[in-house]
């Protein structure tokens, strides 16, 4: 399974406890092709972050995405922690 990875500008809001490693948005240049890619080299980039990464879900346009969604060059996710509600 080969997949071709090139560089990619994307765009990530971030929510809750991830702002606190991220910011509320980050710009990233990466040779990332999946949303699994992305979550790793954010864990490896920021590595205390990388617990709350492995709980949290990637949404694009309000849809949830799994890990082998092939992420589009300038696209615009949202990181989201799990939350605690009442």
């Amino acid at each position: 399974n080969h997949r071709r990875i090139i560089m990619k500008t994307l765009y990530i809001q971030s929510f809750a406890g991830l702002k606190k490693y991220f910011g509320p948005t980050l710009e990233i240049n990466a040779e990332v092709s999946s949303v699994g890619d992305l979550l790793k080299l954010l864990g490896e980039r920021y590595p205390e972050s990388s617990a709350l990464l492995k709980a949290s879900r990637v949404a694009l346009n309000d849809i949830i995405l799994s890990n082998d969604y092939n992420l589009n060059n300038h696209e615009t996710i949202a990181l989201l922690p799990p939350s605690s509600g009442g």
